[in-house]
């Protein structure tokens, strides 16, 4: 028995085999290639995460007013709720968040607003005794707030050690406010 098999001018099996196995690996090395090349030629911005102290302190200020607003909404219509000790928690949590914060604006000499934006008055308006409103409002919170900590605590970020240990701290605490956001539900 033979494997001189004459398939598209292979002069045997064996031929046509090595040649199948060589544009394979010709294949494969292009795409290995290709994708090495894409990703080594991406380079992260390193500023990307830089953050001065005072933008970060005013954006979490900025973000704990609202947060208290949407805690205010949400006692308004208490009957609704599934899990009061959620808000509860909540509160505690943004109250020493909030005390902590003013003591790092205090040693910046960065006065803190104590009043909401009119863009997150609207919002809340909007969404009026919708407790469904108030969780997606609180979830978005959180998720900025988080962003805003790990952009805080990043290597790049507030040039503080003290005000970036702190941030870093608190990304695990907004992290929780927003797996426990899903027990109002």
């Amino acid at each position: 028995m033979s494997l001189n098999v004459n398939w598209f001018g292979m002069s045997n099996l064996l031929d046509f085999f090595s040649i199948f196995r060589c544009r394979t690996l010709i294949g494969l090395s292009v795409i290995i290639g290709s994708v090495l090349c894409s990703s080594s030629c991406h380079k992260e911005d390193p500023n990307a995460y830089r953050l001065s102290v005072n933008e970060f302190i005013i954006s979490v200020n900025h973000e704990m007013q609202f947060q208290k607003a949407i805690l205010a909404e949400f006692k308004k219509y208490p009957y609704a709720l599934k899990n009061l000790n959620v808000l509860s928690d909540r509160e505690i949590t943004a109250n020493k968040s909030l005390q902590k914060l003013r003591i790092f604006a205090e040693q910046y000499q960065i006065l803190l607003s104590d009043s909401l934006d009119d863009n997150y008055n609207r919002q809340l308006q909007q969404i009026a005794g919708s407790d469904n409103g108030l969780i997606r409002l609180a979830t978005l919170s959180d998720q900025e707030m988080i962003r805003l900590h790990i952009r805080a605590s990043s290597n790049t970020g507030v040039n503080d050690a003290a005000l970036r240990s702190w941030a870093e701290s608190q990304v695990a605490i907004f992290r929780r406010s927003l797996d426990n956001l899903q027990e109002l539900k």
